[in-house]
């Protein structure tokens, strides 16, 4: 096929919006009250029969609004939103890439900037922003940025920080609202430890997320554990 195969008034992916919720669909109502009540826009719930949920919006701010907002749950399990891509397949539920806010609680005040909270998030996945509260430190509990995370690794819990004077930070991480996912299936719906599929592999999930995020941070960090990240903020 070529692009003049294509007609243009199929382009309504361009304002769409991709969710999934596991386990099974909450219903038609719940969902349109989630739009009426939390998004506050005009946007159209469709249900396909794979299970996807497409939302489509009036126009690109509200569906940016929407994606960067949340997190959102419906009957106490989270929905889970990404861009429709232009040529969406909704056969495949291969979502390992996600979304999630991350919280750190007490973070030092000197660690706020945007340079900063970008090097210590990068050690969790790819930074995509922060929340109004944080980039006007309106809220100074914690500093909470939106980050996309491969859920085939395990996430770390806490990490490490050289500060410039030398003195080491421990810094608790606070994930919300994360789906369940399967490492052995990659997809959603279900854990590892519950997988009728799964069976024991000779390289740990530890080694294989060492191995495969590390390259992809930036200059300065340095790998401990999983479960405890260092990086030097120099």
């Amino acid at each position: 096929m070529i692009d003049d195969d294509l007609d243009n008034k199929y382009g309504l992916w361009k304002l769409s919006l991709v969710g999934y919720i596991d386990f099974r669909s909450p219903g038609f109502k719940a969902l349109q009250n989630l739009i009426v009540n939390s998004w506050h826009c005009e946007a159209s719930l469709t249900i396909h029969a794979s299970g996807w949920l497409i939302f489509q919006f009036a126009n690109e701010e509200d569906k940016l609004n929407v994606l960067f907002g949340g997190p959102y749950l419906v009957y106490g399990r989270p929905l889970i939103l990404r861009a429709m891509l232009k040529y969406f397949d909704f056969s495949s539920f291969d979502m390992h890439t996600v979304s999630v806010w991350v919280k750190f609680p007490n973070l030092p005040l000197k660690c706020w900037s945007l340079k900063c909270l970008s090097k210590i998030t990068s050690v969790l996945g790819k930074p995509i922003q922060s929340d109004m509260l944080t980039s006007s430190m309106s809220k100074l509990s914690y500093a909470r940025v939106l980050v996309e995370v491969n859920l085939l690794f395990d996430l770390p819990y806490s990490i490490e920080a050289t500060l410039p004077n030398g003195s080491i930070l421990h810094q608790q991480v606070v994930y919300e609202t994360l789906p369940r996912f399967c490492k052995h299936c990659k997809t959603l719906g279900h854990i590892t430890s519950t997988c009728t599929k799964s069976q024991p592999t000779n390289v740990s999930t530890t080694q294989q997320a060492h191995d495969s995020v590390a390259p992809s941070l930036m200059a300065g960090l340095v790998f401990s554990t999983v479960w405890g990240l260092k990086v030097a903020l120099l």
